[in-house]
């Protein structure tokens, strides 16, 4: 009786090792995504499942997705009040489209630009004016001025101004006056200075 009890017992655990050889030693009820191999997933894939990524809660209390909001610091001045449609049209000596303010980096400057032709870059007219909201203007006027020689400087125009034309298609002007730092670009400096000194009147 011994031995038939043994030799049952014996049946039973080969049964046993053998199906678990079989399925490699898984549970038959693992999850899919878990059980799915990382080579076989599609690029940027990740074998964790989709319930278990964070979401931040939208306004009705719903999962929304994440997102960076750009910060965008004008100060307090209207740049696109500074300089009007009128008086770039009467300095450029030509139509352009109304200035609209653009970004660049974390702040906006009023910009309009417009093609005479396709022929050449130089058909290319492009006025624009920026006042920089800079928490110290006479120190960042200092360091975008301290390489240009005095033959740029710009006499009568704010507190201290100068105006470069290395390249040949534009010139870009700065201007300190008071607490604010004012940029002009525009083809030539004769025009960059007529603008800046319309802008003077309402910074």
């Amino acid at each position: 009786m011994n031995r038939l009890v043994r030799g049952v017992t014996v049946l039973l655990m080969t049964g046993l090792v053998t199906t678990a050889c079989s399925t490699g030693g898984r549970s038959q009820t693992a999850s899919p995504a878990l059980a799915t191999p990382q080579a076989q997933l599609p690029p940027g894939g990740s074998a964790r499942p989709a319930a278990d990524v964070p979401r931040h809660p939208g306004s009705n209390g719903r999962p929304a997705k994440a997102h960076a909001r750009l910060v965008v610091n004008n100060g307090k001045i209207s740049i696109c009040s500074l300089i009007t449609h009128r008086q770039v049209d009467r300095i450029m000596g030509i139509r352009l489209p109304a200035p609209a303010p653009v970004m660049v980096g974390t702040f906006a400057e009023c910009a309009t630009t417009q093609r005479r032709g396709l022929d050449s870059p130089s058909a290319r007219v492009h006025v624009a004016w920026a006042v920089p909201p800079e928490s110290n203007p006479r120190l960042a006027f200092r360091r975008m001025t301290i390489n240009l020689p005095q033959r740029d400087a710009i006499q009568g125009l704010g507190d201290s101004a100068y105006c470069s034309s290395a390249n040949p298609l534009s010139s870009q002007l700065f201007l300190i006056v008071g607490q604010n730092l004012l940029e002009v670009f525009a083809d030539t400096c004769d025009h960059a200075t007529a603008l800046a000194r319309d802008a003077l009147g309402r910074l």
